[in-house]
């Protein structure tokens, strides 16, 4: 996949990928390590487990967050993050064999 860069691009990414249907998504991110790569950077490793609700419906997607993120002494900024998913979003109802 093509690697797209800053804010603007990822809006649109969440944007065209969801649809605008949703009533409610949830994000749960687990088991994260930060790893100091230099002075003032950090990588982030996590993984995601995500919950959607559209009309009543309810989808789960899973996988993985990978991030760079610069420090200095008025905070920290993201300046590359990858979404990584094993399982994309996917109807309950599906996954259990009840189509």
């Amino acid at each position: 996949a093509e690697i797209q860069h800053g804010r603007d691009v990822a809006m649109a990414h969440y944007q065209s990928a969801l649809p605008p249907e949703i009533d409610s998504m949830k994000h749960f991110i687990t088991n994260p390590t930060v790893t100091p790569t230099g002075d003032d950077t950090v990588s982030v490793h996590a993984y995601i487990f995500a919950v959607n609700g559209m009309g009543g419906a309810l989808s789960m997607a899973w996988g993985q967050y990978r991030m760079k993120i610069q420090v200095d002494a008025d905070g920290a900024v993201i300046t590359e993050m990858g979404i990584y998913l094993d399982k994309p979003a996917t109807p309950v109802r599906t996954m259990l064999g009840e189509d």
